[in-house]
């Protein structure tokens, strides 16, 4: 039988060579793996096929600490913040981004897993404060669209948005949101430092809480909310 009771212990994160020594157990487990296992075989409780904890096998985390993450030039560690952080950073808006979700996993939360949302939530808080008035967020699959007026929303985990006012796709489910001015506000405007692919990404750390202000039928779909939040008002349309 496979051993992977590596997922479930402890692994705090204290340099980049914790995270590339999980990666690198990770796929060799993924490596290991028949293609025709199943799940009454009692292999893997964290389910290869959820879209979270399967990024692991990818080994995007070597690659980047082979490049940009280590180089004396990299936004993020000019920016302040250390070369774990900027690691988390970069896989955040990268491919690995899906890592970060905490209500995409199947079963149970691996420990690594809340390891790094805690180094992405120090690290968002050492990027600049978001300053625009109003944010968008193009909706995915996992995201909620069944909230009621007057709802407290905890996502638990940072919610991305974009402060890209032309979005205008009708086909997905969107969020609205204006938020708190800079003084108080939980978003982060990661797009200041780094405007990856012009996606204009402003992120909120895992603490932020949104209500529900109102709900806009939008597109194809009907489409939630608007929400105000304790800390950054949030209007979902």
């Amino acid at each position: 039988m496979l051993d992977d009771s590596f997922i479930w212990e402890p692994w705090p994160i204290d340099s980049l060579d914790d995270i590339l020594r999980f990666e690198k157990r990770y796929q060799e487990l993924v490596m290991n793996t028949p293609d025709d296992w199943m799940p009454e075989a009692g292999f893997m409780p964290h389910d290869f096929g959820d879209g979270s904890l399967c990024l692991m096998g990818r080994g995007h985390f070597k690659i980047m600490v082979e490049g940009v993450v280590t180089k004396p030039e990299d936004v993020f560690v000019n920016w302040g913040c250390t070369q774990v952080e900027s690691l988390v950073l970069h896989s955040f808006i990268g491919f690995e981004s899906c890592l970060y979700r905490k209500d995409s996993y199947h079963h149970r939360i691996p420990p690594i897993v809340n390891s790094l949302c805690q180094i992405l939530d120090c690290a968002l808080d050492k990027l600049p404060l978001n300053e625009n008035t109003v944010l968008y967020r193009a909706c995915v699959y996992e995201d909620r669209d069944d909230f009621s007026i007057g709802e407290l929303f905890e996502p638990g985990y940072s919610l991305t948005t974009s402060a890209d006012a032309t979005w205008r796709d009708r086909s997905v489910n969107r969020y609205i949101i204006t938020p708190l001015g800079p003084e108080c506000t939980h978003a982060r405007a990661i797009y200041t430092v780094m405007n990856k692919a012009n996606e204009y990404q402003v992120s909120f750390l895992s603490t932020a809480k949104f209500i529900i202000r109102g709900i806009e039928d939008w597109g194809m779909r009907r489409r939630p909310f608007r929400w105000r939040r304790c800390s950054d008002q949030f209007f979902i349309a």
